[in-house]
């Protein structure tokens, strides 16, 4: 026995033809900074405005690196695997 069909819903006119009005966006407050807010804002601009720092360039970095005598150890040890840096 099949069960009982379900009652249709109300059929609606589409959206175009409602005449109820159409909701806009509303317009938003700005929310107020304290002091100390506007100025990390001012700070945070100035530093996104400031000019990058030069990178610093490989042999710096590499002796950075090697400054703990166990890196020392180890880059030794791989430049042993690895053989001589071979240019492209």
């Amino acid at each position: 026995m099949l069960p009982p069909k379900r009652p249709e819903p109300p059929r609606t006119a589409p959206a175009w033809q409602n005449d109820q009005p159409i909701n806009l966006p509303q317009e938003v407050e700005s929310p107020k900074l304290s002091k100390r807010e506007q100025e990390a804002l001012e700070n945070f601009q100035k530093l996104a405005d400031a000019t990058p720092r030069k990178s610093t360039g490989s042999a710096a970095r590499v002796r950075k690196m090697l400054t703990n005598p166990e890196s020392v150890k180890d880059a030794v040890i791989l430049a042993e695997i690895l053989g001589p840096r071979r240019i492209r």
